[in-house]
């Protein structure tokens, strides 16, 4: 972690704070207010060749969010393709599964209610009722689960790919164990008619990993108030360039020659993209903090 710039910033006072706009730098997004996480829908085939082949879809649930996805090969496994959220014209193959993420133990795994049926067998779909099969499961990191296997049709014998049958799997992918980021920190303040004042940070962090942040006093009042502004960053998920995270503000401000007198702590999970700027409120009012996270390798 690097440190930041040291040094006081003197301002009017606490009625003279407004949150200012960086006169450069990427625009800002709005921070999401819940985390989402990736599973992996998959369809491996099995081959009597000995090789296997098949699609594997990433999906993003959100707590409490229930999700339907069709999961399908067209008339014969061979032609076997990615999870969507709309069943397919040709489908000859495959399930429709229902997906809940109802918490997150923990140790980080995804407790899920997961419904399937079979809809499509034998290079068509099926007629009559069909059965609804219901499971809880809980998924950690680099999981798989499989939850029911299609025998391949009379069509599959000619179509060339030698199928055997295909699996309908939930799983999550490992925690990469490299991957170094950089996160930039921007405590924002108003200041009467100087224009902009702003502290700076840059930590480095991994996935998984919590990093603290510390900035300088800010002086309220000259030779009164002062406010002090900490926290803390992890760095939960990464997928397709966006990351889910969850960042902690916390602001204290103390009198000279008087106690700490506690103001209040905020936490905020949010999905943003890499680069993003998101801006956040801190406690009390009065200043915002902005991150940008960035991957360097």
């Amino acid at each position: 972690m690097a440190s930041g710039h040291r040094g006081e910033l003197r301002m009017a006072g606490l009625l003279a704070l407004v949150v200012v706009v960086l006169s450069a730098g990427p625009a800002m997004a709005q921070a999401q207010a819940t985390n989402t996480y990736a599973v992996v829908i998959d369809t491996p085939v099995s081959s009597s060749t000995g090789r296997p082949f098949g699609a594997s879809t990433p999906f993003l649930l959100t707590p409490g969010e229930r999700r339907v996805i069709f999961a399908t090969s067209g008339a014969n496994l061979c032609m076997a393709g990615n999870a969507r959220t709309e069943s397919r014209a040709d489908a000859g193959f495959g399930w429709r599964l229902e997906v809940l993420l109802r918490e997150i133990t923990d140790k980080n795994e995804l407790v899920i209610d997961a419904t399937w049926q079979r809809q499509w067998q034998n290079g068509r779909a099926i007629e009559g009722p069909v059965t609804a099969i219901r499971r809880q499961l809980q998924l950690p990191e680099g999981g798989r689960v499989q939850l029911d296997y299609l025998p391949a049709g009379e069509a599959d014998a000619d179509a060339g790919c030698h199928a055997v049958g295909m699996a309908l799997e939930l799983s999550r992918r490992p925690r990469p164990s490299t991957g170094l980021f950089e996160l930039d920190l921007w405590l924002m303040a108003g200041a009467s008619a100087d224009g902009t004042v702003t502290q700076r940070q840059t930590l480095r962090t991994r996935l998984g990993d919590a990093a603290s942040f510390y900035f300088d006093d800010v002086v309220l009042e000259p030779g009164g108030a002062h406010a002090q502004v900490e926290g803390s960053f992890e760095l939960r998920d990464l997928l397709s360039g966006r990351f889910d995270s969850r960042l902690t503000i916390a602001r204290k401000d103390r009198i000279e020659g008087r106690p700490l007198l506690p103001s209040g702590s905020s936490t905020f999970p949010f999905n943003a993209a890499l680069g993003e700027v998101v801006e956040f409120r801190v406690p009390m009012g009065g200043f915002s903090l902005r991150v940008r996270l960035r991957q360097l390798r």
